[in-house]
């Protein structure tokens, strides 16, 4: 079972730059949408779409990694409780964002401006959530 926590553990740690890439193309690309005043291209909706399907391995890793590594047990409260409350903070950020800017809106500059202020109020909660569990950021 070791092996297995211990492959987890590097996977997780090694997916959040994953993580870090697509928001950051998918932010790139939503504030090249909005400021070119275009239509809600597949530009920005593919990257977003990636962006959320990244963040959701991350979650399915870390679940995992909870269980595996018996986190809900409360030995350690900042690995059990604090960092996976954080974490599942911003995916819900993403997913809000997501759905409000596909089926929420049909102005297509608010949606372009929806999914970038949840994006990157996402990627302000996991990049608290990281510095938090490893005492500086990556």
């Amino acid at each position: 079972m070791e092996r297995v926590y211990t492959i987890l553990y590097k996977s997780h740690q090694h997916w959040r730059y994953m993580i870090f890439m697509f928001a950051a193309i998918a932010i790139v690309s939503l504030v090249i949408g909005l400021f070119s005043q275009k239509k809600w291209r597949p530009l920005g909706r593919v990257s977003s779409l990636l962006f959320v399907i990244m963040i959701d391995i991350q979650v399915l890793i870390g679940l995992a990694l909870w269980f595996v590594g018996e986190r809900w047990k409360g030995a350690d409260p900042e690995r059990s409780w604090e960092h996976p409350t954080i974490m599942l903070l911003a995916v819900a950020l993403v997913h809000i964002g997501s759905v409000k800017a596909k089926k929420g809106e049909k102005d297509d500059l608010v949606r372009y401006k929806t999914m970038l202020n949840f994006a990157f109020a996402a990627m302000v909660v996991v990049l608290f959530g990281v510095y938090k569990i490893t005492k500086g950021l990556p």
